[in-house]
């Protein structure tokens, strides 16, 4: 199994590829794992809320350019809530 994390723009800073590394580690014990970034769109201040909705569909098929039909996909937002457990657990195992 792969496990195929896909975000939109660089992770620069060193915090976050700190973080990223550890369940990377433990989650390479059990899949192959890798993580793909995608281009981030400018985005200049004051856009309309179509701009912005047509910025988020552009780096949104950029994701989907990466994905496979079969693949499994679990979509995550920052706003969205913390998970304890990672959900395929209870789905694969």
């Amino acid at each position: 199994m792969t496990i195929r994390i896909l975000c939109v723009g660089k992770i620069k800073e060193a915090f976050y590829r700190d973080a990223i590394a550890e369940p990377m580690k433990r989650m390479g014990r059990y899949a192959t794992t890798e993580i793909i970034e995608v281009a981030e769109e400018k985005a200049p201040e004051g856009l309309s809320q179509a701009e912005k909705e047509q910025i988020l569909a552009n780096e949104g098929e950029r994701l989907l350019g990466k994905t496979d039909e079969r693949d499994h996909i679990i979509a995550l937002c920052i706003e969205g809530p913390a998970w304890k457990h990672f959900p395929a657990r209870r789905s694969c195992c």
